[in-house]
């Protein structure tokens, strides 16, 4: 009972910091925003609430889709007009709370597209306990994207969210392959990704990596596993970004290829809708019950 209390516990407070977090970016959203100033600012108020970053802000605008982390370099700012997907996460000893909203900046052009999403992710919580087959929850997603005329972007639908891990064992998707009853006490994170056109994805440059920890580096040069151990002391298997390294450009470029090309290391691409189309996200992360679910 003690280590369930503290579980709930944790999570609570790792929701606290997302709460916050978002509010606070939400009154800093307007045209001529720096994006690299929006995550960096997210990032430090989820410390300051005494949580952690899970992963990486995503900072998704119009039509990026996933991984959009900004580059310590980055010069990009908000416009007017702008669709903005916020996907932020934090945790506590491990226990994480993944969220996404989608904002637009002083219009409301794509309101029933953001609207769509919401609808789709609070309707399929209604159907959300234990006991319920991932498969009831996600085709009733998909069901609720194309009855509003738009389409979804990716096949699933959320993840089952465990300790240091933020898509866990479970996927939530209509496939009878990853068809699973869930249970009391399981953590789920429920979503839609959704545009109005036809559907095609590319891939960019990475900003977001993480560690494979059961790779053996010992082969590798010193720098590399230098690099490894530092990484993984910070930031064990969650997700971390290029601009949280202190190494210099140069150093850094060579010793992290090193990692990627032994496997110990990860990359998460960006991902963008390649036909330009705008789109949406919403994510809710959730605690399943006995006769429903109690939100994060």
């Amino acid at each position: 009972m003690k280590t369930s209390l503290r579980r709930w516990e944790y999570h609570a407070r790792a929701s606290r910091s997302v709460n916050r977090a978002l509010a606070k970016a939400r009154r800093s959203l307007r045209p001529g925003t720096p994006l690299l100033s929006l995550a960096e600012l997210i990032e430090k108020e989820i410390v300051c609430q005494g949580a952690l970053p899970a992963f990486p802000v995503s900072l998704a605008v119009n039509e990026e889709v996933a991984y959009c982390s900004p580059t310590s370099a980055a010069a990009t700012t908000l416009e007017r007009g702008d669709l903005l997907k916020i996907d932020v996460g934090a945790h506590v000893a491990g226990y994480i709370v993944d969220t996404a909203i989608t904002l637009e900046i002083e219009t409301a052009r794509h309101a029933r597209l953001i609207r769509a999403a919401e609808r789709a992710v609070d309707g399929a919580l209604r159907l959300t306990r234990d006991g319920v087959l991932t498969s009831v929850i996600a085709q009733h997603i998909e069901h609720c994207i194309a009855c509003e005329g738009f389409r979804s972007v990716f096949s699933h639908y959320g993840h089952s969210v465990d300790r240091y891990r933020v898509h866990g064992a479970i996927t939530v998707a209509c496939s009878p392959h990853t068809n699973v009853e869930l249970s009391e006490g399981d953590i789920m994170a429920v979503e839609a990704t959704l545009t109005a056109g036809r559907v095609a994805l590319r891939r960019q440059d990475a900003e977001i990596y993480s560690l494979q920890p059961h790779v053996d580096v010992t082969p590798l040069s010193i720098g590399a596993r230098s690099l490894f151990s530092q990484l993984f002391a910070a930031y064990g298997a969650l997700p971390f970004s290029i601009r949280w390294l202190n190494e210099t450009e140069s150093i850094r470029s060579v010793v992290l290829c090193e990692l990627l090309k032994s496997g110990a290391l990860v990359a998460y691409p960006k991902v963008v809708e390649a036909h330009n189309n705008i789109v949406a996200h919403v994510e809710r992360s959730i605690i399943v019950t006995q006769n429903g679910y109690v939100a994060l």
